[in-house]
């Protein structure tokens, strides 16, 4: 029992929980993980870490069912607001994000990891969505965007 508290507090620090903060993001319980490293991921080391075996099941069985563009469109307004605060091009994460196609309305997917990073060297922005049909998700779907180019430089879906 401690050590399922131990998880839930770390989830909730990691991926924000419900609280006063969560107000600017409506519909949003659960926040996206928003990371600034200076990793300097290869096709082989992000294979092996994803999906993100914590994120996808926590966003799976809180937002399944619940699908709507507004609270795709907050969790994406969340990172952009982690992404400003970090002293992070806005504008920079937001083509990225638009790079992938997952910000088409209606198309039920809805971001849970952004991390900015490196690719083989390369300034990059590692995504994970999960996505799902009538409202249902658990498939997940990983996109490493070149910072600069905008360029797909790594794709990985679980169908």
């Amino acid at each position: 029992m401690k050590n399922q508290l131990v998880v839930l507090l770390t989830l909730c620090l990691a991926a924000g929980c419900k609280d006063s903060g969560t107000e600017a993001y409506p519909g949003a319980d659960v926040l996206p993980q928003v990371r600034f490293s200076q990793t300097n991921y290869s096709q082989a080391v992000i294979m092996v870490g994803r999906p993100d075996t914590v994120l996808l099941p926590l966003f799976t069985r809180t937002y399944g069912g619940r699908y709507s563009d507004g609270l795709k469109a907050s969790l994406v307004h969340y990172i952009l607001d982690r992404t400003r605060q970090a002293g992070f091009d806005e504008r920079e994460v937001q083509a990225c994000l638009q790079a992938t196609g997952q910000l088409e309305s209606g198309g039920e997917s809805l971001p849970y990891l952004a991390e900015r990073a490196k690719y083989d060297g390369q300034e990059a922005w590692v995504f994970e969505f999960t996505y799902g049909f009538d409202g249902s998700f658990g498939h997940y779907r990983c996109f490493v965007i070149g910072a600069q180019t905008l360029d797909t430089l790594f794709y990985e879906s679980c169908r």
